[in-house]
Protein backbone atom coordinates (compact mmCIF):
# COMPACT_ATOMS: atom_id res chain seq x y z
CA UNK A 1 0.00 0.00 0.00
CA UNK A 2 3.18 2.76 0.68
CA UNK A 3 4.33 2.26 -2.44
CA UNK A 4 1.18 2.46 -4.28
CA UNK A 5 0.49 5.90 -2.29
CA UNK A 6 4.41 6.67 -3.35
CA UNK A 7 4.06 5.82 -6.74
CA UNK A 8 0.92 7.83 -7.38
CA UNK A 9 2.19 10.78 -5.62
CA UNK A 10 5.22 10.51 -7.93
CA UNK A 11 2.88 10.81 -10.79
CA UNK A 12 0.94 12.98 -9.96
CA UNK A 13 3.86 15.85 -9.22
CA UNK A 14 4.91 14.37 -12.60
CA UNK A 15 2.35 15.29 -14.10
CA UNK A 16 2.05 18.47 -12.23
CA UNK A 17 5.13 19.51 -13.94
CA UNK A 18 4.95 18.91 -17.28
CA UNK A 19 1.50 20.53 -17.23
CA UNK A 20 3.45 23.84 -15.74
CA UNK A 21 5.93 24.54 -18.68
CA UNK A 22 5.58 26.73 -20.51
CA UNK A 23 4.30 26.72 -24.35
CA UNK A 24 7.40 27.21 -26.45
CA UNK A 25 6.98 29.74 -29.45
CA UNK A 26 7.88 28.09 -33.02
CA UNK A 27 8.50 30.43 -35.91
CA UNK A 28 5.09 30.53 -38.12
CA UNK A 29 4.97 31.95 -41.90
CA UNK A 30 1.98 34.14 -42.03
CA UNK A 31 0.67 37.05 -44.51
CA UNK A 32 -0.10 40.56 -43.88
CA UNK A 33 -3.61 40.68 -44.04
CA UNK A 34 -5.26 43.81 -46.97
CA UNK A 35 -7.40 46.28 -45.44
CA UNK A 36 -6.73 48.92 -48.14
CA UNK A 37 -4.69 50.85 -45.03
CA UNK A 38 -0.74 50.92 -44.35
CA UNK A 39 0.38 48.46 -41.97
CA UNK A 40 2.89 49.75 -38.94
CA UNK A 41 5.55 47.52 -37.97
CA UNK A 42 7.03 48.88 -34.55
CA UNK A 43 10.24 49.02 -32.23
CA UNK A 44 8.35 47.44 -29.64
CA UNK A 45 4.83 46.33 -28.57
CA UNK A 46 2.54 49.09 -29.15
CA UNK A 47 5.97 51.24 -29.62
CA UNK A 48 7.21 53.56 -32.14
CA UNK A 49 6.21 53.44 -35.55
CA UNK A 50 10.09 52.47 -37.20
CA UNK A 51 8.25 51.00 -40.55
CA UNK A 52 4.96 51.54 -43.11
CA UNK A 53 4.06 49.13 -45.16
CA UNK A 54 1.67 49.97 -48.19
CA UNK A 55 -0.43 47.19 -49.12
CA UNK A 56 -1.62 49.30 -52.60
CA UNK A 57 1.70 48.32 -53.54
CA UNK A 58 2.38 44.79 -53.17
CA UNK A 59 1.15 41.74 -50.66
CA UNK A 60 3.78 40.95 -47.68
CA UNK A 61 4.73 37.97 -45.84
CA UNK A 62 6.09 37.62 -42.49
CA UNK A 63 7.86 35.34 -40.15
CA UNK A 64 6.77 35.42 -36.54
CA UNK A 65 9.59 34.56 -33.84
CA UNK A 66 7.16 34.99 -30.82
CA UNK A 67 4.21 36.84 -29.15
CA UNK A 68 4.04 39.40 -26.19
CA UNK A 69 0.28 39.60 -25.62
CA UNK A 70 -1.29 40.68 -28.56
CA UNK A 71 2.09 41.73 -30.44
CA UNK A 72 4.04 38.96 -32.30
CA UNK A 73 7.85 39.72 -33.07
CA UNK A 74 8.75 39.70 -36.56
CA UNK A 75 12.66 39.88 -38.31
CA UNK A 76 12.05 39.12 -41.91
CA UNK A 77 9.35 40.66 -44.33
CA UNK A 78 9.06 39.63 -48.20
CA UNK A 79 6.70 41.06 -50.61
CA UNK A 80 5.44 38.93 -53.00
CA UNK A 81 7.73 40.04 -55.82
CA UNK A 82 10.29 38.78 -53.94
CA UNK A 83 12.11 41.69 -52.67
CA UNK A 84 13.27 41.66 -48.85
CA UNK A 85 12.16 44.60 -46.20
CA UNK A 86 14.63 45.80 -43.74
CA UNK A 87 13.51 46.37 -40.95
CA UNK A 88 14.92 49.44 -39.03
CA UNK A 89 16.96 47.33 -35.85
CA UNK A 90 16.73 44.19 -37.51
CA UNK A 91 13.53 43.19 -35.17
CA UNK A 92 10.00 44.56 -35.26
CA UNK A 93 6.64 44.32 -33.35
CA UNK A 94 2.87 43.95 -35.57
CA UNK A 95 -0.18 43.76 -33.60
CA UNK A 96 -2.27 39.93 -34.14
CA UNK A 97 -4.81 41.99 -35.77
CA UNK A 98 -2.82 42.63 -38.92
CA UNK A 99 -1.57 38.95 -39.63
CA UNK A 100 -3.21 35.94 -40.80
CA UNK A 101 -2.69 32.94 -42.91
CA UNK A 102 -5.13 30.34 -45.00
CA UNK A 103 -5.78 26.70 -44.57
CA UNK A 104 -4.53 24.11 -46.54
CA UNK A 105 -7.52 21.52 -46.66
CA UNK A 106 -10.38 21.32 -44.66
CA UNK A 107 -9.58 21.45 -41.13
CA UNK A 108 -10.84 20.27 -37.71
CA UNK A 109 -10.66 23.13 -35.11
CA UNK A 110 -10.07 21.44 -31.36
CA UNK A 111 -10.39 23.12 -27.83
CA UNK A 112 -6.71 22.64 -27.00
CA UNK A 113 -3.40 21.63 -28.85
CA UNK A 114 -3.05 18.27 -29.43
CA UNK A 115 -5.73 15.97 -27.46
CA UNK A 116 -8.29 18.66 -27.49
CA UNK A 117 -12.43 18.16 -28.33
CA UNK A 118 -13.39 18.84 -31.48
CA UNK A 119 -15.08 22.77 -31.66
CA UNK A 120 -16.17 23.11 -35.52
CA UNK A 121 -14.69 22.78 -38.83
CA UNK A 122 -12.76 24.92 -41.58
CA UNK A 123 -12.43 24.36 -45.44
CA UNK A 124 -9.56 24.34 -47.44
CA UNK A 125 -8.20 27.59 -48.48
CA UNK A 126 -9.96 29.89 -45.70
CA UNK A 127 -8.52 33.04 -44.61
CA UNK A 128 -7.96 33.07 -41.08
CA UNK A 129 -6.79 35.33 -37.76
CA UNK A 130 -3.94 33.98 -35.83
CA UNK A 131 -4.19 34.34 -32.37
CA UNK A 132 -1.70 32.51 -30.41
CA UNK A 133 1.46 30.05 -31.33
CA UNK A 134 1.78 26.94 -28.77
CA UNK A 135 5.14 24.77 -30.40
CA UNK A 136 3.60 23.13 -33.89
CA UNK A 137 0.15 24.33 -32.85
CA UNK A 138 -1.55 27.67 -33.47
CA UNK A 139 -4.79 29.45 -32.37
CA UNK A 140 -7.09 30.86 -35.09
CA UNK A 141 -10.14 32.67 -35.64
CA UNK A 142 -12.99 32.46 -38.48
CA UNK A 143 -15.79 34.37 -38.32
CA UNK A 144 -16.28 34.03 -34.64
CA UNK A 145 -15.07 30.45 -34.03
CA UNK A 146 -11.71 30.17 -32.50
CA UNK A 147 -9.75 27.21 -31.90
CA UNK A 148 -6.38 25.00 -32.36
CA UNK A 149 -4.98 23.89 -35.58
CA UNK A 150 -1.32 22.00 -36.52
CA UNK A 151 0.50 24.58 -37.70
CA UNK A 152 1.55 22.69 -41.02
CA UNK A 153 -1.74 23.18 -42.02
CA UNK A 154 -1.49 27.20 -42.48
CA UNK A 155 0.30 28.40 -45.71
CA UNK A 156 1.83 32.06 -45.31
CA UNK A 157 1.12 33.27 -48.81
CA UNK A 158 -1.48 35.57 -49.22
CA UNK A 159 -1.79 35.00 -53.55
CA UNK A 160 -1.19 31.49 -54.31
CA UNK A 161 -2.24 28.24 -52.28
CA UNK A 162 0.76 26.34 -50.44
CA UNK A 163 1.51 22.25 -51.36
Amino acid sequence: MKKQIILLITVLFSATLSYSQPCPFTSLKVYLIDDGSETNIRARPNGKIVLKLNHEQDYYAVELLAIKKEWFKIKKIRSIEGNNIKIPGDIGWIHKSVIGAATRKDVKLLDAPINGKFVGTIEQETGVSIRDVCSDWVKIEYNGLIGWIASELLCGNPVTTCP
